[in-house]
């Protein structure tokens, strides 16, 4: 079931960096600012929480499906903040649902 919402995601380096500055006590709308970033502050705060529980869980099964959600094909690498494109959907609730070619 698709949600019909337009998701932001950023690549792997930039989030790492992202949650590696929040975890040292860098509000988040710092980090915003600090790294020019086009995403709200809730978005952000939700992107490096699923981070953070990509790193901690026991479950290696609910590891990768989180990884995946959060780190789609689609997305560039060398691209800071990206909105989902208009060719893809996400099926089923973020982050344990997939993401699909349209």
């Amino acid at each position: 079931m698709s949600r019909g919402k337009s998701r932001k995601l950023m690549p792997h380096a930039l989030l790492s960096y992202a949650h590696y500055l929040h975890k040292l006590g860098v509000p988040t709308a710092r980090v915003v600012e600090y790294l020019d970033l086009d995403i709200s502050k809730p978005a952000l705060t939700k992107l490096i929480k699923l981070y953070n529980e990509v790193d901690n869980c026991v479950d290696a099964e609910q590891s990768k499906q989180i990884h995946m959600s959060l780190f789609p094909t689609w997305l560039d690498p060398w691209q800071k903040v990206q909105e989902q494109p208009a060719d893809w959907d996400y099926v089923g609730f973020f982050p344990f649902g997939e993401w699909v070619a349209k």
